[in-house]
């Protein structure tokens, strides 16, 4: 319920001055909401043999959802040493 509302907060009113920020943040939302969504998937009324595959599809979703965020920030941040790099050098 709060993730549905932290979604549609940053939907509506996109609070970082940088739009990328907004996406990765809404992006990092809506994994939230999937992976919650997914949670009934290991309750005792799944088959064990199963939850032990909806595990591994859970462990390779979030694994994803990590690695995608570690590469934008890695991204972002090659960038910004660049952009300052270039603006000292016209200095």
């Amino acid at each position: 319920m709060f993730s549905i509302l932290v979604f549609t907060y940053l939907l509506e009113f996109r609070p970082f001055v940088d739009p990328a920020e907004t996406k990765i943040d809404v992006y990092n939302e809506l994994w939230v909401m999937i992976s919650t969504n997914l949670l009934f998937l290991f309750t005792e009324y799944t088959p064990v043999e199963a939850r032990f595959k909806y595990g591994y599809v859970y462990i390779a979703l979030f694994g994803f959802a990590w690695i995608s965020n570690i590469a934008y920030q890695i991204i972002t941040r090659i960038k910004e040493h660049y952009r300052n790099k270039a603006i000292q050098k016209v200095k």
